[in-house]
């Protein structure tokens, strides 16, 4: 039994004074001595920052989680567990946050499972974790055990000993057809800023269907080598 899982997150809303904080402790390389290329310098940066902030989970939020069930021997098989975005069943991350660990509770499996997924160890994971800690939201449910194993993490970026680039690399190596996405994941913070949820949360499920796929790839090359 398993559990294949994605997010999308994008910019957390800041105060001008967060923001302002947040440049001024920017420094400039040290041998710059001219008063505009040191401005320029701080302004590079500030902006580099703006631009990671979407995959920092002290900076980010999430704003879509979809998550689909593995377990050849249940009836339940390949069903999508569950596929939450803002706004949805609130207008708020931590309601969004609340529902879904709701309904992962609610699904037919035990408590420890591996979860599945690409960059899910450094990633994914470790968001959601921090991420309920901030709303001091309760779960029994391990999201962020001390040291991750394969029977807890599935991380399918390093299964093989290497860092795969992308999801897309994975499926395209392994052969797999990608359903339609109406977006990437540069352009994810572009939809959230005009209102296109439904757009995020169509390419977050796509990501999933097809991380799927890619397990379910190497699951059965996995079990066939054994054999």
């Amino acid at each position: 039994m398993s559990i294949i899982i994605d997010i999308e997150t994008v910019r957390a809303e800041l105060t001008d004074e967060e923001l302002a904080g947040i440049r001024a402790t920017i420094k400039p390389r040290s041998n710059l001595v001219d008063p505009a290329k040191i401005e320029a310098d701080i302004e590079k940066k500030y902006q580099t920052f703006l631009d990671g902030m979407a995959l920092d989970p002290f900076y980010n939020k999430i704003v879509c989680i979809c998550a689909r069930l593995y377990n050849r021997q249940a009836e339940w098989h390949g069903q999508e567990l569950v596929s939450v975005a803002l706004p949805a069943q609130d207008e708020t991350e931590e309601g969004m946050l609340t529902h879904f660990m709701a309904l992962l509770r609610d699904c037919p499996a035990p408590k420890s499972y591996p979860w599945v997924g690409v960059n899910v160890s450094n990633f994914d994971l470790p968001t959601i974790a921090l991420h309920l800690a901030k709303y001091q939201i309760e779960t029994d449910i391990m999201l962020m055990p001390s040291r991750y194993n394969r029977h807890q993490v599935i991380d399918l970026m390093t299964i093989f000993g290497e860092r795969w680039k992308s999801l897309n690399s994975l499926a395209d190596y392994l052969g797999i057809d990608r359903p339609d996405d109406p977006i990437n994941g540069s352009m994810v913070q572009e939809c959230y800023d005009k209102d296109q949820i439904e757009k995020i949360a169509m390419h977050c499920q796509s990501d999933v269907q097809t991380t799927w796929h890619v397990y379910d790839r190497i699951y059965n090359l996995l079990t066939d080598w054994r054999q």
